[in-house]
């Protein structure tokens, strides 16, 4: 009887011990506030919140109850309406990348606020899907966190095209900004004269005797009272004014995403007049293939200018003596191990790969010449296909979403750049002079504006149209180079050429030409010499070391 009462006792203790454990590991789950969107910046509380969540549970399903538990209204109902995996998936984008979500929803709702989208910079695409609803939105408006469960659930909304902003001074402002300092001489620029009225500022411009563009019409909000758009297109409020009824912010989102659409549709339709300057477009890395050598996974630059194909050492080490030397695009040695034979499958195709290790400055490959004269690789412009030769068949290594008819000439430049650029540049704080001020810029700037591509809203393609004005590719190619070197005239190593060879060089536009053997080459410090070859190099297909240096010898001097 005893013996029973000892057991019965024991595991009562037992119970009751697991009860304190749970109460324990209870009270150390944090308390989750209710976040309905009225503070933005709680985002960063609740980024602390789940690490140590994240610490005393971390299950899936316990994610997705957490995350329920600290939101209401609108927002709860989003996340609700996702189904299990979906709610996961949106957890893991939220939560990614901790400390980038907060990034930033400004409380001042007059000031531009955007949220980034992680992809890279250079992606046209990534231009135009930061959403312009956070420049107007009040930051208590549940829209605001439904908006944002959107975009970072889906990181990149194609229908979410970004309208360029409401056409205030600041825009002009922006785009005089971009113009001036991409201004490198008689290059071909799209033609923004007409469009621009459409895609850059949607309101209506009112005609003028005295103008072109004349003034705009003075329109005065009824909701919010700031001039230059209707009630009905106001921003400023989470709130629906055809019936006089509040809406919820799921109903908001639709009603942006709607608008969204609009203008996604009137600039697609204009954005070839957003083709801005000459310079490398590298939106889908069409010279990048991903490859598996020996079974791990590798990046490989195709590439014309390197006569033998190197794997990293860091991912591909040996043990073995250096067997060869070689020389790099500017003159340096590098020790190479090898040739080594490898299986490497690329598009599920497999090559007999010969190859060096060797330490590269970047965890990325190398197929040289050696490969592709061997397997008669070839880049099809006008299909976007990287085509090698394989047992007698053609066969695809890659599709490249980036076509253009000169491989790495152009660039495109969106609206949203100019939004992104500049905040500083002012014509006028004047509503009333928007008009003066973009007519000016279009005048100002007219004689370097052509057609140059067009751009579907996807993919963008750059074939030159029938009435584009024709190009100097190997001038326009080394237009971009303006930027590097964009020196003090007064730089010592430039100045010592200059006063050791005084009858030999003329200033002109403020930089110094050399002219002593009978050319006009620009001229730069002896210290940019290897900048401006690397980039010659990079930007020009990888067309080989002794091409590079041809190139570079006839345009610029620097002994």
């Amino acid at each position: 009887m005893y013996f029973v009462i000892l057991i019965v006792l024991f595991l009562a203790f037992f119970v009751y011990q697991l009860f304190l454990k749970a109460k324990v590991v209870h009270k150390r789950l944090p308390t989750v506030p209710k976040f309905d969107g009225s503070k933005p910046f709680l985002w960063k509380n609740f980024i602390k919140t789940w690490e140590i969540f994240e610490r005393c549970v971390g299950e899936e399903a316990a994610e997705v109850i957490f995350f329920n538990e600290a939101l209401s209204g609108a927002a709860l109902d989003y996340v609700i309406g996702l189904d299990r995996r979906a709610a996961i998936k949106f957890l893991a984008g939220i939560f990614e990348n901790k400390s980038s979500v907060s990034r930033w929803i400004r409380e001042d709702a007059r000031n531009l606020s955007l949220v980034k989208d992680e992809l890279d910079h250079s992606n046209i695409l990534g231009a135009l899907s930061k959403i312009r609803s956070w420049n107007n939105l009040l930051p208590e408006s549940t829209v605001s966190v439904v908006g944002l469960s959107a975009v970072l659930r889906d990181k990149f909304p194609v229908a979410w095209l970004a309208e360029i902003s409401e056409g205030e001074e600041i825009n002009i402002r922006k785009l005089a900004y971009i113009l001036e300092r991409r201004e490198f001489g008689a290059r071909p620029f799209a033609s923004i004269v007409e469009s621009s009225i459409n895609a850059i500022n949607s309101q209506q411009w009112a005609s003028s005797s005295n103008g072109k563009f004349g003034q705009r019409k003075e329109i005065r909000c009824f909701s919010c009272g700031k001039l230059g758009h209707i009630a009905k297109k106001c921003w400023s409020k989470n709130k629906s004014r055809l019936e006089g009824k509040e809406v919820s912010g799921e109903q908001a989102v639709k009603q942006v995403v709607e608008s969204e659409q609009s203008v996604a549709e009137s600039l697609i339709k204009h954005v070839d007049n957003y083709v801005f300057g000459v310079n490398g477009c590298y939106h889908d890395q069409p010279f990048i293939v991903f490859a598996v050598v020996d079974g791990q996974k590798i990046r490989m630059l195709v590439d014309t200018g390197a006569a033998i194909s190197i794997l990293p050492l860091r991912t591909f080490p040996n043990s073995l003596p250096a067997s060869k030397v070689f020389k790099g695009a500017f003159g340096h040695k590098a020790e190479a191990f090898g040739p080594w034979s490898r299986d490497m499958v690329i598009a599920g195709n497999h090559f007999l790969l010969e190859a060096y290790s060797a330490d590269l400055n970047e965890n990325v490959g190398i197929l040289g010449r050696d490969f592709l004269v061997k397997y008669k690789v070839s880049w099809n412009a006008e299909s976007g296909e990287l085509v090698a030769s394989l047992n007698g068949q053609n066969v695809v290594l890659k599709q490249s979403r980036v076509r253009t008819k000169t491989n790495s000439i152009f660039a495109i430049w969106t609206g949203q750049d100019l939004i992104d650029e500049m905040e500083q540049f002012r014509i006028s704080e004047d509503s009333g002079r928007v008009s003066e001020g973009m007519a000016s810029l279009f005048q100002k700037y007219e004689h370097l504006f052509s057609g140059v591509g067009h751009y579907n809203g996807v993919q963008h393609f750059i074939p030159l149209l029938d009435d584009a004005t024709p190009l100097n590719v190997d001038a326009d190619a080394l237009s971009r180079l303006v930027a590097l070197i964009e020196v003090d005239d007064a730089d010592p190593e430039l100045m010592r050429m200059v006063n050791a060879k005084p009858n030999q060089f003329v200033l002109e536009d403020g930089h110094w030409l050399f002219v002593g053997d009978g050319g006009r080459r620009r001229a730069i410090p002896p210290g940019l010499r290897e900048r401006v070859l690397e980039l010659v190099h990079d930007k020009n297909s990888h067309f080989g070391v002794e091409k590079t240096w041809n190139v570079v010898k006839e345009r610029f001097y620097y002994n």
